[in-house]
């Protein structure tokens, strides 16, 4: 496959570009093809870069509960203490992570709820 840092999922485009993991995918496609998907300003830009870091966070956190991460506490306990400045911010969000504007991350976040 000729990747550097080999992973699931990958995506090649059609230059022949290979990039591998979820997140640096949807990102590489929203900069090369759709750039208003990364944000329209700075602040869009690092708003979507903090929520991308929490999601990413919860997900690695989940994945590790379904492959044998054991503990004293219940995994509900957890999981809602793991995830919840996640949900806090989606809880208070109508639309998109930038209200009116899709980002890439609106993607892989649809994808975990």
């Amino acid at each position: 496959m000729g990747l550097c840092l080999p992973a699931l999922p990958y995506f090649t485009d059609k230059t022949g570009e290979t990039i591998s993991n979820t997140i640096p995918i949807l990102k590489y496609i929203a900069e090369k093809y759709y750039p208003d998907l990364l944000g329209n300003s700075a602040d869009d830009k690092a708003l979507v870069e903090k929520v991308a870091k929490e999601a990413e966070e919860a997900n690695t956190f989940i994945l590790q509960l379904c492959h044998g991460g054991h503990t004293d506490q219940p995994m509900e306990m957890q999981l809602v203490a793991k995830t919840k400045t996640l949900a806090s911010f989606l809880e208070n969000k109508e639309g998109f992570i930038l209200s009116d504007n899709v980002s890439y991350m609106d993607f892989y976040i649809f994808e975990m709820v």
